[in-house]
């Protein structure tokens, strides 16, 4: 049997997904530097959006949060909100350090060299969004805080992790112990969700999907059992093109495009999870792709600045006829640069930044935190913390 489902284990499988979302996220954000002037042009682009929907690449982020929170959260002996304190600890410098790092280098960048606005006749209004009026020590703090995103803008989702580890005790102490009112309490999230504008409230409605995510091991269980592996790998393949293609249905300007996506996330999710092992997936059983998987925070976070870098410099090295008469064609290429040169920066913060600080913060919590923890299930956690 899978022993992945059985053990509550996190699946490489998953952390390779994780690793395919942040492309998709990069290809969404290099899709947007040039500015598209013909029909074909944005018919070209919206084709490319299959491939890189950044919405869809969030949505499986959180979605994958909320399962692999609830996977941490199997290991303790204590009611959850009695862990609250350690857990929220946790959390904070898993998502800080990294983005701290990069927040930094981005600050400097804006202070000493991207402080005044910059206009191309091939730039896209996308582009003018950030790094065009420098910074200051305000607004420093207030992306730090994550209050704002100008200096990064892929940090508004760590706003959403910050709040969804917040509540996500909470939300897992009654899924596991009031299954009945947990279904009650994601209707009405949906609820709060559809009929509230998109990222107002702190962007408090998207933290349904970390309820949604703590079902994946439930509808992992319920595939893994009840249908043949031919079907479950079907099922994940149907469930990963609807979340290329959601957008293309309900657009993301509104809740329901993204119920549609978490929809599909958490389908394709739990059927890759019910995967038996024994049978190869191409690409997610890759190990380059595995290795994406586990950098791809720090992938995240890096990509837009050495985007926009490199995006500024093709504007000022390259004719603007040129770029207009072949703009998906050059983010294209953009996207395959740029991700080339964020790969070894990623390797590097996760490495010098992520890795020491995870062993850390996890040396200095283990005293305080030996009494409440199952012994046969602590490596569980390091391993997805």
């Amino acid at each position: 049997m899978n022993q992945i489902i059985l053990t509550n284990q996190f699946s490489p499988r998953l952390e390779a997904v994780r690793g395919l979302a942040a492309l998709m996220v990069a290809l969404f954000h290099s899709m947007g530097a040039v500015l598209l002037t013909t029909p074909v042009d944005h018919w070209l682009k919206q084709a490319s959006t299959v491939l890189g929907n950044g919405g869809t690449g969030v949505t499986i982020f959180f979605v994958l949060s909320g399962h692999v929170l609830g996977l941490s959260m199997v290991a303790i002996n204590i009611h959850p909100l009695r862990y609250w304190p350690i857990f929220m600890l946790r959390r904070v410098l898993r998502i800080y350090p990294a983005m701290l790092v990069c927040l930094g280098v981005c600050a400097a960048l804006l202070a000493w060299v991207y402080n005044t606005p910059a206009k191309f006749p091939a730039a896209s209004s996308a582009y003018y969004e950030y790094w065009q009026y420098g910074v200051n020590w305000t607004l420093f703090y207030k992306n730090i805080l994550l209050i704002e995103n100008y200096i990064n803008p892929v940090t508004w989702t760590l706003q959403v992790e910050i709040l969804g580890a917040m509540a996500f005790p909470l939300l897992y102490a009654i899924k596991s112990r009031y299954p009945v009112a947990s279904l009650f309490l994601l209707g009405a999230w949906l609820l709060y969700f559809v009929t509230t504008p998109l990222y107002v409230n702190a962007r408090t409605g998207f933290l349904y999907m970390f309820l949604a995510g703590l079902y994946v091991t439930d509808v992992s269980r319920w595939l893994y059992l009840r249908l043949p592996p031919n079907m479950t790998g079907k099922i994940a393949i149907i469930s990963g093109l609807g979340c290329c293609t959601g957008h293309l249905i309900l657009p993301e300007t509104t809740p329901w495009g993204w119920i549609l996506e978490s929809a599909f996330a958490l389908i394709m999710l739990a059927a890759l999870n019910a995967f038996p092992n024994r049978l190869r997936i191409p690409g997610l059983d890759r190990r380059e792709v595995r290795f994406l998987g586990k950098v791809s925070y720090s992938f995240y976070l890096w990509h837009f600045p050495v985007l926009y870098i490199v995006t500024t410099e093709m504007f000022r090295l390259m004719d603007s006829e040129t770029l207009l008469a072949h703009p998906v064609l050059f983010q294209w290429v953009l996207f395959s640069i740029t991700s080339l040169l964020t790969l070894p920066i990623a390797s590097l913060s996760y490495k010098w930044v992520e890795l020491p600080c995870k062993a850390s913060f996890w040396r200095k919590t283990q005293l305080i935190n030996q009494d409440l923890l199952n012994p046969a299930q602590t490596s569980v956690i390091q391993k997805i913390e």
